[in-house]
């Protein structure tokens, strides 16, 4: 029996617990929680691979993403490089780098589409369809700019920027995920190159993960101080950069220092030559994968130079 003024105790029969359910982190949240392009190990068959394997493709996909503009070859492009981001397990709020980059690049591209109505810039689609106009600026005679109009060949020519971008983007996000730049320097090492090499890349990859950590802790120290970063006010998340930029900026010198110290550590400003610390040899794995995508890259390349394939 319940004393008197005391609540009734629900029993564990009649009480359900409720499953827990994880809460969905803004994509905002991830930048002030998380460091982009970082190599992160994971157990996947193409972070096994040898550094220049992984090079290598990066280099053959992202000419391919530059030289290229048929947005269907483009779209497959950028499938097939989302896929192996998936297989590889390159976390997906990376994506939000080109998602960004694409944007900012509409800003500045956008109003440049409405000068490519012309169908003769296009070869390789009906010329009928890329003359329709969706949306008429100036006629014919206007002062200065003459016609602007987007059609669908200037609209097929800006989704080409928009890929091209993309795939170029994703491309070295997996390279950086999967890469390690100890492995990058002790191959370096390997094949005899100066120690300074290795010096540059090891500071390099170790800087823009330390810088993008500091930017974390200044954000979540002034989130503490009332700052609030995420707004949909576009004056607002311009003002809000400020307790970011200044406080970086003090620190920018200190963390070069830091970063240099940490390096040379490891004996990269030495004259003599460095040996690996561990050997890296390519397999037969590597070596297939290697010549079959630079055979592909030069099939590729001819047909574009010389048939046009490819092109838009």
């Amino acid at each position: 029996m319940n004393s008197i003024g005391s609540q009734p105790r629900a029993s564990a029969d009649t009480e359900e617990e409720k499953p827990f359910v994880a809460k969905r982190i803004p994509l905002f949240e991830r930048f002030r929680t998380n460091v982009f392009v970082e190599y992160c190990w994971a157990p996947t068959f193409y972070h096994r691979l040898h550094p220049l394997t992984k090079l290598v493709l990066f280099m053959v996909l992202s000419l391919a993403s530059a030289f290229y503009s048929d947005i269907v070859f483009l779209a497959v492009l950028g499938l097939v490089l989302v896929v192996l981001a998936k297989v590889v397990k390159v976390p997906w709020f990376w994506f939000s780098i080109p998602l960004f980059v694409i944007f900012a690049q509409t800003l500045t591209f956008g109003p440049l589409s409405f000068t490519m109505w012309r169908s003769e810039l296009y070869t390789h689609y009906p010329q009928d369809i890329l003359k329709i106009t969706l949306i008429p600026v100036t006629g014919p005679g206007f002062p200065v700019f003459g016609e602007l109009r987007l059609t669908i060949g200037s609209l097929l020519w800006l989704s080409s920027l928009w890929l091209r971008v993309f795939a170029g983007i994703a491309a070295g996000l997996v390279l950086f995920f999967t890469t390690s730049p100890a492995e990058v320097a002790s191959w370096l090492s390997t094949i005899g190159a100066p120690a300074f090499v290795s010096f540059i890349i090891m500071a390099g990859f170790r800087f823009i993960s330390y810088i993008q950590r500091k930017i974390v802790l200044i954000m979540q120290a002034q989130s503490l101080r009332g700052v609030i970063f995420a707004s949909r006010n576009p004056a607002k998340v311009i003002r809000s950069f400020a307790p970011i930029s200044i406080p970086l900026m003090r620190n920018m010198l200190s963390m070069t220092d830091e970063v240099t110290i940490a390096t040379q550590i490891r004996a990269f400003d030495t004259r003599r030559k460095v040996s690996p610390y561990r050997p890296l040899k390519l397999t037969l794995k590597d070596k297939i994968i290697i010549v079959t995508s630079v055979a592909v890259g030069l099939v590729g390349f001819y047909l574009l130079l010389n048939y046009g394939i490819g092109s838009l």
